[in-house]
């Protein structure tokens, strides 16, 4: 029976380490209300987050060419819903941050991040869900300053201590939609690197209704630590 205490201790360990919750390292960032307060960034020099919560801390940026890139998106039709309307807007939000995370990762070296965080144990530069939220929400912020965003603002950081659908625990950023009154998630942590990160209504991602992927509507069914 020795072999039970190393292996609940390993067991509580991945349990904690699923998705490290936001800490002293990420508060100084953040408002009363959860959103992101850094507001003196600019597409060539901003901070992004690695190595599990945010204990990182890089200084990158984007060329110009890279950010006309990202607001091309906005200037083209969305790829999925039509334009001139929040949920076109949502989805060119989304590619927005694909895009951007894959420019990015040419810069800091995160393009084998995986989504999740126990698939990519022992992977260089993997980010859990806490640097995820911290990248995401200043890429939202360098989209709102440069006017990119009509019907959105960005919104608040949401954290779960345990979520429905298996993710423990789990913090995401979300955008405010202005007309609807409403949270969506955009949650990159999914993904692997670069990929098209699932936007959910807050409501419904806190009572656990399934992700669906933005271009198939692929319904995203199984836990992903």
């Amino acid at each position: 029976m020795g072999f039970l205490k190393p292996l609940a201790a390993l067991t509580l360990a991945m349990g904690l380490s699923a998705c490290v919750m936001p800490g002293s390292q990420v508060a100084y960032m953040l408002g009363p209300q959860g959103e992101f307060t850094r507001h003196n960034l600019s597409p060539q020099n901003f901070v992004v987050c690695m190595h599990h919560g945010c204990s990182t801390e890089v200084d990158t940026g984007l060329s110009t060419a890279e950010w006309q890139e990202v607001r091309d998106i906005f200037a083209r039709d969305p790829e999925v819903g039509e334009a001139d309307t929040p949920f076109g807007e949502r989805v060119q939000i989304a590619f927005a941050l694909a895009r951007i995370e894959q420019l990015v990762a040419e810069h800091v070296s995160t393009g084998g991040d995986v989504g999740g965080s126990f698939s990519g144990m022992g992977r260089n530069n993997q980010l859990d869900c806490v640097d995820e939220m911290v990248n995401t929400a200043t890429y939202l912020v360098l989209m709102s300053d440069d006017g990119l965003l009509r019907f959105h603002r960005p919104g608040k950081r949401v954290t779960e201590a345990l979520s429905p659908r298996g993710f423990w625990p789990h913090t995401v950023s979300t955008v405010y939609a202005i007309e609807e009154d409403r949270y969506y998630v955009m949650d990159t942590w999914i993904k692997n690197n670069g990929e098209i990160p699932y936007v959910l209504a807050l409501d419904e991602w806190a009572v656990g209704v399934n992700h669906r992927d933005l271009v198939t509507g692929e319904e995203l069914t199984r836990m992903i630590f």
